[in-house]
């Protein structure tokens, strides 16, 4: 059975999200629109050391305090640098590391940090991987170019890096704090995989990371895997998934900002956020063409939100998904919160789905998953899409919660037969959204629903307005008042107090539909509740023992001033 929030709860929630000043941005976090154009290899500045040493050759690092400078370029058969103290500076001085570069080799990596180290600085230079072959299958992490098994205040910067062996990475940190990844160039050279989750940069278990202005290049399998508190911004990731699902950043909380993604081929995803934190002003472009061999079918979203994510921001971004898949659907924005508690919210951001036919099922925001988020806000946003702006539950899912709609623009792109606004995929799966103060354009309709032909009366899509209540007395504004508002069942809606302008905002439905039918005016004996209108509402206030009421009709965007005189 859905356990649908109470409508009441709704306009709580609404109220509660908008006077979150946690969800507003603050200055600093404003950024240009505009994609990075910086990212890649630079020279870096080198961190002044008591002692100085070459390398010639490849060599094990024991003395603390030193900087180490290659004279050369080295080259060996599996690992070239083991680095087994704290405090020193590996300067590539811009030669070459060649590491793996014999097959029989069961690991190898260009550094290698072990033990727990801290204050260590690797820059300028190249790096690249040799013929050889990453045999041990069960400890991939060890063929990545720079491996690292414990460190706190690790630099990695200035570095071209090439790699391409199976399953390699270019940077593996296994557990580390205050590490800081940056104006680097990574190029996959390689064409083949056959794990998941392995990306260029891999920090997940980080404390404090900063990963920016690098490029990754041409990769096979997902792009940047930041950790608690990250960083991740003005990175220029490039992905063609040739086998297995891929992700471009995947963070945990912190913020990602300011990148630019390509991502196309299997199972994509752009950006995956699955905790708290800001996703802010990234350019993401997800193509989704092929099948893939871990899924019957392919399938992709340009952001993925999903698991325990909380608090978490999603502003001003520019998305864009294309898919030629017909089974399974591909999303530009795809939630998947579990817990009813946690709370999102959308705002400001460019949202394109286009498929490249009718039956490509290409959605603009799919609520899918088991979501039972109640508190999931998108707000001001631009929705255009093909196929659907609007999915609640997937074939496979439902939509539980009660998502909330207000002030964005939703529009068609192209005019294929299998369009609707809102959609359902499942008639025994669970729906719900409320839609306040929307724009409706090119196509795109309040009645353009589609809830599949079977479908339940749980299903429920309610359509409201934005209301302003003004109390005065003798033409002041009262602030302080009690404000009470029923609809037109008397169930209580809103219980609340104007501010100190005598102001109150409120969100009031007008009527909710529920049932299968693709059109609100098809009505029938078999098909009952399908369009329930809410309003007139009753406004009552009350100050100073006085009290008022008031009988309004929510049927557009209205200020409604209410005297104590």
């Amino acid at each position: 059975m859905f356990n649908k929030t109470p409508i009441f709860l709704v306009f709580l929630l609404l109220t509660a999200l908008y006077a979150d000043a946690g969800y507003c941005l603050n200055t600093s976090d404003t950024f240009p629109k505009e994609p990075p154009t910086q990212a890649g290899v630079r020279n870096v500045e080198l961190p002044k050391r008591k002692h100085k040493l070459e390398i010639k050759t490849p060599d094990e690092l024991t003395q603390s305090d030193t900087e180490y400078i290659l004279v050369r370029d080295i080259v060996s058969a599996a690992t070239a640098i083991v680095v087994k103290t704290s405090n020193i500076t590996i300067n590539l001085n811009g030669y070459k590391i060649i590491y793996l570069n014999q097959n029989g080799s069961s690991q190898g990596s260009a550094v290698q940090i072990t033990g727990r180290q801290k204050n260590i600085h690797i820059l300028n230079g190249e790096i690249l991987q040799g013929e050889g072959r990453c045999l041990n299958e069960n400890d991939v992490p060890k063929c990545s170019a720079i491996y690292v098994q414990d460190a706190n205040d690790l630099q990695i910067a200035g570095l071209k890096i090439t790699y391409g062996a199976q399953n390699s990475s270019a940077i593996h940190i296994a557990r580390g704090k205050n590490i800081s990844i940056h104006d680097n160039t990574l190029f996959d050279s390689g064409t083949d995989a056959s794990k998941t989750n392995i990306f260029a940069i891999e920090a997940k278990n980080s404390l404090d990371t900063k990963i920016h202005n690098n490029s990754i290049r041409s990769e096979r399998q997902s792009g940047i895997s930041g950790g608690m508190n990250s960083d991740i911004y003005m990175n220029d990731i490039s992905i063609n998934s040739v086998k297995l699902a891929a992700t471009g950043i995947r963070t945990i909380s912190g913020y990602a900002r300011q990148n630019r993604i390509f991502i196309d081929g299997r199972n994509v995803t752009g950006l995956y956020a699955g905790g708290s934190g800001k996703i802010i002003s990234n350019h993401i472009q997800t193509r989704v063409t092929k099948k893939s061999e871990d899924h019957s079918d392919a399938s992709g979203a340009c952001i993925r939100v999903a698991g325990a994510a909380d608090n978490l921001e999603v502003a001003s971004n520019t998305l864009s998904l294309y898919t030629e898949t017909e089974k399974n659907v591909s999303s530009v924005i795809y939630t998947a919160i579990t817990k009813s508690s946690h709370k999102t919210m959308f705002h400001n951001n460019y949202l394109s789905a286009i498929g490249r036919s009718s039956k490509a099922k290409a959605a603009a925001v799919t609520i899918g998953e088991n979501n039972e988020s109640a508190q999931m806000l998108f707000r001001n946003n631009k929705i255009a899409s093909s196929w659907t702006n609007i999915l609640l539950g997937d074939h496979i899912n439902p939509a539980g919660g009660s998502s909330i709609f207000t002030e964005n623009t939703i529009m068609m792109i192209d005019r294929y037969t299998g369009y609707s606004t809102i959609k359902s995929l499942n008639a025994s799966r669970s729906a719900a959204a409320y839609f306040f103060n929307n724009k409706f354009e090119y196509g795109a309709s309040k009645q353009s629903i589609d809830l599949e032909p079977k479908g339940e009366l749980f299903k429920e899509i309610g359509f409201g307005w934005t209301v302003d209540i003004a109390v005065t007395n003798a033409g002041k504004p009262v602030s302080n008042a009690s404000v009470s508002i029923k609809d037109i069942t008397g169930a209580s809606i809103l219980e609340g107090t104007t501010n100190e302008k005598g102001m109150l905002r409120t969100y009031l439905l007008e009527y909710i539909f529920s049932g299968h039918s693709t059109k609100l005016s098809q009505k029938s004996k078999q098909q009952k509740n399908v369009v329930k209108y809410t309003t007139p509402h009753k406004i009552i206030i009350k100050k100073n023992g006085q009290t008022v009421e008031k009988n309004i009709k929510a049927e557009s965007n209205r200020i409604i001033i209410i005297s104590l005189e």
